[in-house]
């Protein structure tokens, strides 16, 4: 007939989802779901970006954080392998493996002074060639045990006060700590009565 029946534009039926009685003709309508699948997955998208942004994030703070503790333990990321400076010690007998910056922390200290290096080639040697001190093991290993807390702890200083010494050795390991510069003796202060 080529006549145009009721519910149809230009020879197109009519559909569900007619604004108002108006029809959409199909191209515009895949058009307009085409638009708006693609808001979907832009929206999907954005989203996986954020959380992948959020996730490197994340792994960097770990870097950063793996890298602090890695310092502290005497990693650098700019040393080669094998060129670390670690000391081999022969302490009354006993043999001890520390590096250098673990002695030398305390500011002030004889320990400092005694491995700055400007003193490596004036030590006592064993036969291996370890550095020999002739102190006792266990009281240098309390010292040496502390000196590793106050590394991995970062706090300032050590009580060396209230570091108990080894088992029936509170005298000698006392005057060992002043020897070393590690304790600090208490401020003179004078008294005077009138």
């Amino acid at each position: 007939d080529g006549a145009v029946g009721a519910g149809t534009v230009a020879g197109v039926p009519a559909g569900p989802g007619d604004d108002g009685g108006k029809h959409v003709p199909p191209k515009a309508r895949d058009l307009a779901t085409i638009v708006a699948e693609l808001e979907v997955a832009l929206s999907d998208k954005v989203e996986q970006v954020r959380l992948q942004e959020e996730e490197v994030q994340n792994q960097r703070q770990a870097l950063v954080d793996e890298k602090s503790a890695m310092a502290t333990l005497g990693a650098s990321p700019d040393r080669p392998p094998g060129a670390g400076d670690v000391l081999k010690l022969n302490v009354g007998g006993r043999i001890f493996s520390t590096r250098r910056c673990t002695l030398t922390q305390i500011e002030g200290s004889v320990l400092e002074g005694m491995f700055s290096g400007r003193w490596d080639n004036s030590f006592d040697t064993d036969d291996e060639g370890r550095v020999f001190l002739d102190l006792d093991p266990d009281c240098f290993a309390e010292v040496l045990h502390q000196l590793r807390l106050l590394q991995l702890t970062n706090l300032s200083d050590i009580s060396w006060n209230k570091v108990p010494a080894p088992e029936r050795r509170e005298t000698y390991f006392r005057a060992m700590l002043d020897f070393l510069g590690l304790s600090k003796l208490p401020p003179f202060v004078p008294y005077f009565s009138f």
